[in-house]
């Protein structure tokens, strides 16, 4: 198995992260999630898997509303 060059000695490579991305998206300063890494706006930062705050789920996300509809099934 191929070592990717970031990876730490004592675990395996994650071959599901990126080592480069293509720089896209619109300019636009009237949107909230401006220069982040996973809005729609460019952004000159790299990142290997996307990850931060998302503006759009200021609210319950379906994860969240899947486990609480667990719970209650369970408690059923």
């Amino acid at each position: 198995m191929r070592r990717n060059k970031s990876a730490e000695r004592d675990v395996e490579p994650d071959e599901g992260v990126a080592t480069s991305r293509e720089e896209g998206g619109v300019p636009n300063p009237e949107h909230p999630d401006q220069h982040t890494t996973t809005g729609t706006t460019p952004s000159e930062e790299f990142v290997g898997r996307v990850a931060g705050q998302d503006v759009g789920y200021a609210e319950e996300t379906g994860a969240e509303r899947r486990f609480e509809a667990s719970r209650s099934d369970e408690e059923s």
